[in-house]
This record gives C-alpha cells, structure tokens and sequence, in this order.
C-alpha cells in the first residue's frame, strides 16, 4: 500500500513494485516513492509485472486470464464474501484489463514502451503465465526494446 511506499522512502529502503498493483497504481506508487525518498535515489526501483504472450491478443488474453483466475482463486479462496462468484469475476478483470501485460509480441513491446514512458519503469521484473510467455519474450520481445 502507498503507507509502506512513504515509510520505505522515509527509511531509505530500496522497493519492488507489486505484481498486483494496477500500472497506474505502480506509477502513483513509483512518484510517491521519488518525492518522499531520503537520500540519494540512484538505485533501479524494480517492478514486477505478470506477463503473457502468445501468436495472436486473443491467445494472450486466454494465457491472461488463466493466470488471473489461478491467482485470484489463490488469493480469495473461501474470501468472496458478498457478491460470491460476480466479484470474483471483477477481480479476475481487473487482473486481466489493468494488471497483466498480455497480447502479441507486437502489442506488448508497445505496452512496456509505453509503462516505461508513461510510468518510468525501466526496471521489469516479469513473471511469465506460460513457456510460449518465456520464449516469445526472449525471442520476440526483448530484442526489440
């Protein structure tokens, strides 16, 4: 949460952004960490991303969505609470639409290009939802960036 970000900064700690933060909580995150940072900032703040990739967006997606399910049911098992399967739909979206970067290679060299300009992350931690994930990255995707 962004209490720890300011007390990490306030210490001067070094910080990995979360897998499960939205990107545009990652960049919240990251720009509270810079303004509150004790010190001389001249270490990588790291960033930790879930990633799919595969041949087509849709394919992607459907690696994006396994990967979300697994780890929503991971979190929210027994957890549901009122709503039962609808917010465990909504959360297994929001992991899809707004936490994993998924699609093509195409579309996600532009993505990360993007994340990087827009967010400032030049640091990926990545954690990949599949093989295909591993091999189009290194093949496909990191050449590129």
């Amino acid at each position: 949460g962004e209490e720890a970000v300011v007390w990490a900064a306030q210490q001067g700690h070094a910080i990995l952004m979360d897998p499960h933060s939205t990107h545009s909580e990652i960049g919240t995150k990251r720009e509270i960490f810079r303004q509150e940072f004790r010190g001389d900032l001249k270490q990588d703040i790291p960033v930790a991303r879930l990633l799919a990739i595969a041949a087509t967006d849709q394919e992607a997606e459907a690696v994006a969505r396994r990967g979300a399910e697994w780890t929503v049911g991971g979190y929210a098992a027994g957890k549901q609470g009122p709503g039962g399967h609808l917010a465990y739909s909504d959360r297994v979206d929001r992991y899809v639409d707004e936490v994993i970067v998924h699609g093509s290679p195409a579309k996600v060299r532009e993505k990360l290009l993007q994340l990087q300009e827009e967010q400032g992350i030049d640091y990926l931690l990545a954690s990949l939802l599949s093989h295909e994930t591993f091999v189009r990255l290194t093949d496909e995707v990191v050449p590129h960036l």
